[in-house]
């Protein structure tokens, strides 16, 4: 499911594909070991969500930030170069608030 809504043009429908993404991330992380996946995630060079940050939890999480803002997932870095691309603000806010509801 998220590949095919991925490879939509459709923003929306990539949001969509990034919460099944980050399902899955989180799933590979509690197995320990990589998903049964179709042949085209099965390359060394594809993962399920790109690897901007550090480890798999931070993608999940940098992943999460941004779905949760309703947008398409960017590169912290970018996204400060090119701020009318996306809302860092709104997605650096559901970051703060993903980390206060884990804190709580």
């Amino acid at each position: 499911m998220g590949v095919r809504y991925s490879e939509d043009q459709d923003p929306e429908l990539h949001v969509v594909s990034q919460s099944a993404n980050a399902a899955a991330a989180w799933l590979r992380l509690l197995a320990g070991r990589k998903l049964r996946t179709t042949r085209y995630l099965d390359d060394e060079d594809e993962g399920l969500i790109p690897p901007y940050a550090p480890s798999t939890f931070t993608q999940i999480v940098d992943l999460l930030a941004w779905t949760r803002s309703g947008q398409v997932y960017a590169h912290w870095d970018d996204a400060l170069t090119s701020p009318e691309w996306c809302d860092l603000p709104a997605a650096t806010g559901e970051l703060r608030a993903m980390h206060l509801e884990s804190t709580a």
